[in-house]
């Protein structure tokens, strides 16, 4: 019998507002990356889908709230950190006059919409400096 390797799971969640530009939070107190930005992301809880724990997310780190019926898939990324990942990104706008807010401060110190040309000057985490530029070349599928 073959050992079988587990992962977890987790998404991210790119949001664009009016302007174009994407929504960022920068991490802080938790041990792993901190002072580096991130899109608004997550685990997924234990009977929870992908989709349903990109719209938790958000709404947890952000107070904005996205409908499930307006969120699109767009990439998933197989990747080895501290254990192997499956990272889903999804795609959204921002919804009518929504603004967003640090609502988990002893995780996150910063929020910024910034220009998606511009991400390469901000200290952005590796695997989702990837991800995105393989977003925005159309592949749905990247290792790292």
């Amino acid at each position: 019998m073959t050992d079988r390797h587990m992962f977890r799971a987790a998404v991210y969640i790119i949001i664009e507002n009016r302007d174009g530009r994407v929504l960022t939070l920068r991490r802080y107190n938790t041990g792993w990356s901190d002072g580096m930005y991130t899109l608004p992301a997550g685990h997924v809880d234990a009977g929870e889908s992908v989709a349903d724990a990109a719209v938790r997310e958000l709404k947890e780190e952000t107070s904005l709230e996205v409908d499930f019926d307006n969120i699109r898939f767009v990439h998933i990324m197989q990747r080895e950190s501290d254990a192997p990942y499956f990272d889903f990104y999804f795609e959204t706008k921002l919804l009518g006059d929504s603004v967003p807010k640090i609502m988990e401060p002893e995780k996150c110190d910063d929020l910024q919409w910034v220009d998606i040309s511009k991400l390469g000057g901000l200290p952005l985490l590796k695997n989702v400096k990837i991800a995105l530029e393989n977003i925005k070349k159309g592949m749905r599928i990247s290792y790292y």
